[in-house]
């Protein structure tokens, strides 16, 4: 799951990723979620082997993965909620490029069509930009008129669906390392028995 939803943004996240490119760190959460994801496909493939082998040491290893993998995950959400605010940072820098950036304009001009959507918290982050580089909102944002939201709103749907699909990642890694110490405590003991 993990996996997928981390190519998913890769794949069809190219705006996003042209708006905060300027900050890796905030992009980066994403790869991390692929290498996660493939990493929790391989420890599933262990822990099923050993389930099946009645192996305690595939079962053990399968539980110090998860419980690593868990802890990573969880110190990473809490990153990404911690530094919620650099996004916010990066996306105003960014629209200062936006005359000279090629990447960067068509980044912006997809997401604002695409998301109705204009400026980063709304239109007036153009305002902003206008008196520090002399540039001007974009006709991208234009024909939606004034009142029109932020792509902050437009995209914040987005990340509260990949935060669930990490709590719900959490639970099950929780709930495997639960089974896996049941599963390799009860295994041998009905042959002495």
């Amino acid at each position: 799951m993990l996996f997928g939803t981390g190519i998913w943004v890769v794949v069809d996240g190219g705006s996003f990723k042209d708006i905060v490119s300027s900050d890796p760190m905030i992009f980066g959460a994403v790869y991390l979620l692929i290498v996660v994801g493939a990493v929790i496909f391989v420890t599933g493939f262990l822990g099923c082997c050993g389930a099946i082998r009645e192996s305690k040491c595939l079962l053990n290893t399968f539980f110090i993965v998860v419980l690593v993998l868990f802890i990573v995950e969880l110190a990473g959400i809490i990153l990404a909620f911690v530094n919620e605010s650099k996004l916010e940072e990066a996306a105003i820098n960014s629209m200062k490029l936006y005359n000279d950036n090629e990447v960067i304009r068509d980044g912006w001009d997809t997401l604002q069509n695409s998301m109705n959507c204009c400026g980063y918290n709304n239109v007036g982050d153009w305002g902003l930009v206008t008196l520090t580089s002399g540039l001007t909102v974009p006709s991208s944002c234009t024909m939606l008129g004034i009142g029109q939201r932020g792509c902050k709103e437009a995209v914040e749907g987005y990340f509260i669906i990949i935060g669930g699909i990490g709590i719900a990642v959490l639970f099950v890694e929780f709930l495997a390392m639960i089974f896996a110490c049941c599963l390799s405590r009860s295994v041998g003991k009905d042959r002495y028995a």
